[in-house]
């Protein structure tokens, strides 16, 4: 037998026997396992929410999660004026609902970045600590004008399966009830290679 016919032979022995038992990476590695990223350049889409309650008007509630910390000498710290920086550390829910899944946390900063008050520097991570995104972060970064409904910002990285990640994000608020707001989130991103 030549070797190419050899070569043939292995390779069909190969495919008969050995990928009908085809091991994936669950076999070895229980799940929950990381959602796997896309193909390079393929666009991919999730939606989460966060679960934000803000200081208002000076009162700061046991429960806040997104409190001033610096602004102007003089001037009260709040998102009316210019100057005010904000840290959050907002859930990561899977619903607009308080009670659905946890899917980590939402850390970063907000400052008020303009003189007519409605323009805001976001610097945001998800922190993902459960389901398909667990041990990944996402990076979003930008500004957006406050009163717009849906508010875009760029998706400029991550780690974990959105290592190389680019793209963009939208806030949508979807519940505002006082200091208590949720907002959806959509990321669209691609894995840049």
């Amino acid at each position: 037998m030549s070797s190419y016919g050899a070569l043939a032979l292995a390779i069909h022995v190969l495919i008969a026997f050995v990928v009908p038992f085809h091991v994936t990476e669950a076999t070895f590695f229980p799940c929950p396992c990381p959602a796997p990223p896309p193909p390079s350049g393929a666009p991919a889409t999730f939606v989460v929410y966060l679960q934000d309650i803000t200081a208002q008007n000076g009162t700061i509630p046991a429960n806040a999660t997104t409190v001033p910390v610096a602004g102007r000498q003089g001037i009260a710290y709040n998102l009316q004026n210019f100057g005010t920086v904000f840290v959050t550390d907002d859930n990561i829910t899977a619903t607009a609902s308080p009670n659905s899944a946890l899917l980590g946390q939402a850390q970063g900063t907000l400052i008020v970045t303009s003189l007519q008050s409605k323009y805001f520097q976001i610097s945001l991570t998800l922190v993902f600590n459960a389901g398909p995104y667990a041990n990944s972060t996402v990076v979003l970064l930008g500004v957006v004008n406050g009163l717009q409904a849906v508010r875009p910002v760029a998706v400029v990285g991550g780690t974990g399966v959105f290592t190389y990640a680019k793209g963009f994000a939208t806030f949508e608020t979807v519940v505002l009830q006082g200091s208590y707001t949720v907002d959806k989130v959509t990321v669209t991103y691609k894995i840049r290679q």
